[in-house]
């Protein structure tokens, strides 16, 4: 399991439901969609190669400024070509195989191609103006402006590359593999963080009733598809929702107020009702809430709410059990 606090270091922040969480990264290939990336290295190019192209004027290689957009052209041939081969590696992989293409083939496959890619366009480029403009002597002497900035690009390439596995495995380590909310991993380190930062927050287990049910009444693809719809559910309350696994389910919400908490979960609850409905089953959910202020630690919090969602089952379930309260019906 991560370390809550390298994904602490590693992630920013974002407001969610009135709290300070960590933010997802983007879906999308984030080599192209992280501009922070992409800029910082752009100008990192552009300044090394300004200078290598100054320091080889004396060697006659007048058409300077010409060279800086080539080598990053060249980059971004790179770039292009390990997306595209990338994407067409991926839907081969599915067609063949029931799973997806692991992310750490994905890594290394783009990893490799972005360095062929950029080699070989550097190769044709370079052989085409050798002798005949800014690329004259590339191959006679290491100090002439070639082959260092054909190296930058291709570092420039890594680099990138590199970033994208980063934050995509970061990605996939705190998100739920069923659906696009937050795990386990990402409610510990939240939890830490808010807990440091001593911010006062709910602490809600959540449990569906029926779902059982589900399964054996409609079939797993059908479980899926509730589990699916539940997240969905979730995801819209004005809280920040994750799926620990199977059928349970958490959420934060902001503050102590046991009538804003009640109005989220009674929200929960009223959603989980209707995807019951549409699958014709009876489906329903039981929760349990546990304040911050009570609690010392993580570990602590979590145990109270899971204390409180046993004690809401035991008073007969479809509940919502709030410490040193009555368990609340939510349904007759």
């Amino acid at each position: 399991m991560p370390d809550s606090r390298d994904l602490l270091r590693a992630q920013r922040l974002e407001e969610r439901g009135g709290l300070s969480v960590l933010a997802l990264p983007a879906p999308e290939d984030v080599s192209e969609r992280e501009g922070r990336w992409i800029t910082a290295h752009m100008l990192i190019a552009l300044a090394v190669g300004s200078a290598l192209t100054l320091e080889t004027r004396k060697d006659g290689l007048r058409r300077w400024w010409f060279n800086v957009p080539l080598m990053l052209f060249i980059g971004a041939i790179g770039s292009l070509a390990a997306t595209g081969v990338t994407r067409g590696a991926r839907a081969a992989w599915s067609r063949v195989r029931s799973d997806e293409l692991s992310g750490q083939r994905v890594f290394w496959l783009r990893y490799f191609t972005s360095f062929l890619a950029s080699a070989i366009a550097f190769d044709l480029i370079g052989s085409r103006l050798e002798g005949s403009a800014l690329w004259r002597g590339t191959t006679a002497r290491i100090t002439t402006v070639g082959w260092p900035l054909a190296i930058l690009s291709l570092f420039v390439n890594a680099t990138e590359v590199q970033a994208a596995g980063r934050l995509a495995a970061t990605r996939l380590t705190l998100m739920s593999e069923r659906m696009p909310l937050r795990n386990h991993n990402a409610l510990d380190a939240n939890l830490k963080h808010l807990m440091a930062s001593r911010t006062l927050f709910t602490f809600i287990y959540m449990d569906l009733d029926g779902f059982k049910n589900v399964n054996d009444q409609l079939g797993h693809r059908a479980g899926d598809l509730v589990l699916a719809a539940t997240g969905e559910v979730l995801d819209g309350l004005n809280a920040v929702p994750f799926h620990m696994h199977g059928d349970e389910f958490a959420f934060l919400v902001a503050g102590h107020d046991t009538n804003r908490i009640e109005a989220e979960v009674r929200r929960a609850y009223a959603g989980i009702r209707g995807i019951g409905l549409r699958h014709g089953v009876d489906l329903a959910a039981t929760f349990g809430a546990a304040y911050s202020r009570v609690a010392s630690s993580p570990d602590e919090v979590r145990h109270a709410a899971d204390t409180e969602m046993l004690r809401a089952k035991g008073a007969g379930k479809r509940r919502l059990a709030l410490p040193s309260r009555d368990p609340i019906i939510l349904s007759s």
